[in-house]
């Protein structure tokens, strides 16, 4: 694939032109259905409603809201003018709010009515200049687009000012640990890096692809939504994540593809039965290691053909990718190679030299799709951006076929009387069990061996499962000194707006559960 020297504005207006009789978008909420016409004319609306409000290239627009057609069509509207779009999460808080529109220095909210009530308080949020609701900006798009000649000018004279080079967005990421970062994109990453993933999954004008993660996210946004516009394919658009309400929208509207997290493909394997699924072709799994039996689970409850476990980041948009065709292929377990343009390496801990094949350290990638940096924060930017390789804070090996194979995070890693402990390897074994449908292992202070390892599990029903039968599973599998002191069954895992699991919840659960003196019931020799 040749990269593109485009900006979104000038590939999507070819696009939904080449297209514009095909539906685009359909939203599962109400049924609103949208052709590549309609949303090419009301992006092209709400641009020139932008333009008459005093919007202009490099203003950073921050958009607030849940999952809708409106949150595409003002994010494809804010870039096609130059303007940045700030994109947040509409699980935030206030006061997450607050941080993230100071930090990046944005000027105009354009919020959801139910947002503006929620968590929007002009009073405190001075240094906006401009705070609209979407409801107000489409009535005033609408206007503006009677008055067609001189804002059609206007609109292609500001659109071709556009360069690929130029920012498009800032992205936040969870600020697990610490503030969020807000993640700069040129149009040029925001453009070829879906483009990449798209080519390997063959997508096409005949495919239909359900959406369910956040829009604000880079797997929902850039790699689930803009992927499929991209490609000419339909997307079908919710809310949020309902397992019944996915499964029915994949049976009804014939969808070819799903992409989401572990915990979403599990949810929809415990309820596939009764549902007809077999119009799916391709499955994305990304955001969390997935388990080799999961994804054998996803081939064969959902009917996948070509599913692909993938591995990126907020930082690197998609790096790897490599869509699998057999349940039984030996590089199921892998995130798979990296995609065109993409290089990546593994490099020691503490020297910082690069690895040979099947040694574990530190994930490095090169890539075109990369972020520029974080936004005011050029601290963290040297830091994570060395020589243009992204160092990612991922544990990793690359096999001899140059397979990439993800352990966990550098920070996740337990360090129990001087041994790293990858909690990947232990959870890996643990969901092998048939009674256990998932496992999360975490680290708490030990004053003894600096970290015990904590095991959190969530049995399938019924069980009866104990904590001695877990051992004795696990038993000649790893190595004693891997097994985890302490096992905490759980109903469920608390979550972040993606889907991930939240071991740093996890880990906070633990601590205030456990007394060290009290479980002393395991012995690791």
């Amino acid at each position: 694939m040749t990269l593109l020297n485009e900006t979104i504005g000038s590939y999507t207006n070819k696009i939904f032109k080449k297209f514009e009789d095909k539906e685009a978008v359909v939203y599962i909420e109400d049924n609103r259905r949208f052709t590549f016409k309609k949303l090419n004319f009301e992006v092209d609306m709400i641009a020139k409603s932008l333009i008459s409000i005093g919007i202009k290239k490099g203003d950073h627009v921050a958009l607030l809201s849940c999952n809708s057609p409106e949150w595409i069509i003002v994010f494809l509207a804010t870039l096609k003018i130059g303007a940045v779009s700030v994109c947040l999460s509409y699980s935030s808080t206030e006061e997450e709010i607050d941080y993230m529109l100071k930090q990046s220095d944005s000027t105009i909210l354009i919020v959801s009515d139910k947002d503006m009530i929620e968590k929007v308080d002009l009073e405190k949020f001075t240094y906006l200049k401009i705070t609209l609701k979407i409801k107000t900006l489409f009535n005033l798009g609408f206007i503006m687009s009677q008055m067609k000649n001189v804002l059609n000018d206007d609109l292609m004279n500001i659109a071709n000012d556009v360069s690929q080079n130029d920012l498009a967005t800032i992205l936040y990421t969870s600020g697990t640990t610490g503030k969020p970062k807000g993640v700069m994109f040129t149009h040029s990453a925001v453009l070829n890096g879906p483009l990449s993933f798209s080519k390997n999954y063959g997508y096409t004008s005949k495919d239909t692809i359900l959406v369910t993660l956040p829009l604000n996210h880079i797997l929902g946004g850039k790699y689930t939504a803009l992927l499929g516009l991209l490609s000419g394919s339909t997307i079908v658009l919710m809310k949020k994540f309902k397992t019944d309400v996915a499964l029915k929208a994949i049976e009804t509207e014939k969808c070819t593809g799903f992409h989401g997290v572990p915990t979403m493909y599990q949810y929809l394997i415990s309820k596939c039965n009764s549902y007809d699924l077999s119009s799916l072709r391709v499955g994305m799994i990304a955001g969390a290691v997935s388990s080799e039996t999961l994804m054998k689970d996803i081939m064969e409850h959902l009917h996948i053909t070509e599913l692909s476990n993938t591995f990126g980041q907020t930082e690197t948009l998609g790096v790897t990718q490599t869509p699998i065709y057999d349940k039984n292929h030996p590089k199921v377990n892998t995130v798979g190679r990296p995609v065109e343009h993409v290089e990546i390496k593994i490099c020691d801990l503490k020297t910082g030299h690069t690895l040979p094949p099947n040694v574990e350290g530190e994930l490095c990638v090169k890539s075109p799709y990369s972020m520029l940096g974080y936004y005011n924060n050029p601290i963290a930017t040297n830091v994570t951006v060395i020589d243009n390789w992204v160092h990612t804070g991922d544990i990793a090996f690359i096999d001899e076929d140059g397979y990439l194979s993800i352990k966990g995070r550098i920070k996740d890693v337990i360090i129990r009387g001087g041994e790293n402990i990858s909690p990947t390897d232990i959870e890996n074994h643990l969901i092998k069990h048939s009674e256990i449908e998932n496992a999360i292992i975490v680290g708490i202070p030990d004053e003894t061996l600096g970290e015990e390892i904590v095991a959190f599990i969530k049995v399938k029903k019924p069980s009866i499962l104990t904590k001695e039968d877990i051992f004795e599973f696990l038993s000649g599998k790893i190595s004693k000194y891997k097994f985890p002191k302490h096992i905490e069954f759980i109903d469920t895992f608390p979550l972040t707006s993606t889907g991930k699991i939240k071991r740093n919840s996890l880990k906070q659960i633990a601590i205030e559960r456990i007394n060290p003196i009290v479980f002393a019931e395991v012995a690791i020799n």
